[in-house]
């Protein structure tokens, strides 16, 4: 599995995404997770998850403490790599990235940077 922190520079071949925080990578997540690999397969493409750090309810909540997550992530990435997922990209967290509309997300993030 490689690691990206951020989008730059992604250059995927025929990549199929999934989008989430993923806390915990449990077994609901896992099973998205083998239909991800299976079907980038399938397309003769590279599978790939984009996840968030900060966590989104810690930038959007303004606290700075007081949370529970069931992994952290460096946790997280031990669990991904698990999975067999072939990039794991890690996307900054900012008020910039929670205000984007959806559209704008999946033509700039989804479609723009994952080719």
């Amino acid at each position: 599995m490689i690691i990206h922190e951020g989008t730059g520079n992604l250059n995927l071949i025929n990549p199929v995404v999934t989008v989430g925080v993923f806390d915990g990578v449990h077994l609901g997540h896992r099973a998205l997770l083998d239909h991800l690999v299976s079907r980038s397969e399938r397309a003769g493409g590279e599978s790939a998850v984009i996840t968030f750090d900060p966590h989104p309810r810690v930038l959007l909540s303004g606290k700075t403490g007081g949370f529970f997550f069931l992994s952290t992530l460096d946790e997280k990435k031990k669990l991904f790599a698990e999975t067999g997922i072939g990039h794991l990209i890690i996307m900054n967290f900012t008020r910039e990235l929670a205000s984007m509309e959806a559209d704008e997300f999946i033509g700039q993030i989804l479609v723009g940077k994952t080719k």
